[in-house]
């Protein structure tokens, strides 16, 4: 597979969530091509399961889809910041729970074609409430849990569909860390 190298590169625009890079490209045959990159800080996406063996999850409004997502809690890693930090931080302020029990259990690109940056997900066992949420002044979010046995009929019903959320369900599943949580078509 032949390596590109960048011949040229414009920043369009630059915003402190994300910029986009226009690149003329060339591969090691002599092929240019024209390309565009988005450049965001890493994400990380949590996992949280209560003792009663339920899921953290919120709901918020995605601005991008225009619609109300079913979702974990998550967000951007801080420029600087440890993504195992940024997960009991994003934790706490998205939902007010807090857990003693962390464990990173994927990653993932989230999409190789545009972006460069990677999503962290981590798994937060024994998560309690410990205090409100501090979601940041743009956020809307409506917190509650659910029964880790209603994860495959939430999948399979598209009411979770963001696919950064989808992934990290499956390095849950993956990770067998939850005895007796079923993979889909397992049940």
């Amino acid at each position: 597979m032949d390596k590109w190298r960048t011949i040229k590169e414009h920043r369009v625009f630059e915003h402190p969530i994300l910029s986009l890079t226009t690149m003329l490209r060339q591969r090691e045959d002599g092929y240019q091509h024209d390309i565009v990159r988005l450049s965001s800080l890493d994400w990380v996406n949590v996992v949280a399961i209560t003792p009663e063996r339920e899921i953290v999850l919120i709901k918020q409004w995605r601005h991008g889809s225009d619609e109300v997502t079913l979702e974990i809690p998550g967000g951007l890693v801080d420029q600087g910041e440890d993504p195992s930090l940024a997960g009991p931080r994003e934790l706490a302020e998205e939902t007010g729970y807090k857990s003693g029990n962390w464990r990173k259990i994927g990653w993932t690109n989230p999409n190789p074609a545009l972006f460069g940056n990677t999503c962290h997900t981590y798994l937060a066992l024994d998560a309690s409430l410990a205090g409100p949420p501090r979601p940041d002044e743009a956020e809307e979010i409506e917190v509650f849990t659910r029964p880790l046995s209603d994860l495959p009929d939430l999948l399979k019903e598209g009411k979770i569909s963001n696919c950064l959320v989808v992934t990290a369900l499956a390095w849950l599943w993956l990770d067998g860390a939850v005895p007796g949580l079923a993979l889909p078509g397992q049940l």
